[in-house]
């Protein structure tokens, strides 16, 4: 009500309440080692990504158990004879890729295909930097190899190109399935207006005959 007296007396008490607060805040977020953490947060993982492999999968080193595809001189890795990377399902994802590399290299480390619970492109992975630096030295020079082998199988000069600590994509909503997807109000294009579809205007809506009032028109 308009008649009750304000407490006017309370608001250099709100002011001061409001600069404390700040000030513990201020102290919290910048307390001794917290920018640390934050330098250690921003590099704790790596994005690997793999590219350039238009001809079909890359290939892995072949063992005794593995039917070879191609022969080539592996010098001192000993890494002469590969054969064909066999997809666990239809469509290529590093992640699966790299871990079977890893075996046949006798390498053990944890890959993902997400960062921070969203869905990272499927010739993306990410793994823990410091991981990816014990392991970098024995992975490089392999996938050196496999690219050698890569342009004797499958022909051209192009082949699968590793490339560390590059910005992760995500997954967009365009690549989910189509159940997943929330439901969007369909639109006609008629001449130079978008409409709605009457078929999804909810069936209590009275319909108005004319022709102005049928159809909400936004011009293009």
């Amino acid at each position: 009500p308009k008649d009750l007296p304000r407490a006017n007396w309370a608001s250099p008490f709100y002011s001061s309440l409001i600069s404390s607060a700040t000030q513990v805040i201020c102290q919290v977020l910048n307390r001794p080692g917290v920018k640390a953490l934050r330098d250690l947060d921003a590099n704790f993982y790596i994005i690997l990504s793999l590219r350039n492999f238009n001809r079909g999968p890359p290939m892995l080193p072949a063992d005794s158990q593995d039917s070879v595809s191609m022969s080539i001189s592996g010098g001192d890795l000993g890494l002469c004879c590969w054969t064909d990377y066999r997809m666990e399902g239809t469509k290529f994802h590093f992640s699966e890729y790299l871990r079977c590399f890893l075996k046949k290299l006798s390498l053990t480390a944890d890959i993902w295909d997400s960062l921070d619970g969203r869905r990272l492109v499927p010739y993306q992975c990410v793994m823990q930097r410091t991981e990816w630096d014990q392991i970098k030295d024995s992975v490089r020079p392999a996938l050196t190899l496999q690219k050698t082998a890569y342009r004797r199988a499958r022909g051209g000069t192009t082949a699968p190109s590793l490339q560390e600590d590059v910005m992760p994509r995500f997954v967009t909503s365009d690549d989910q399935p189509v159940s997943s997807m929330t439901e969007t109000t369909k639109v006609v294009v008629r001449n130079t207006f978008l409409e709605l579809e009457e078929e999804i205007l909810s069936a209590g809506m009275r319909r108005i005959k004319s022709d102005c009032e049928l159809r909400k028109l936004v011009l293009v």
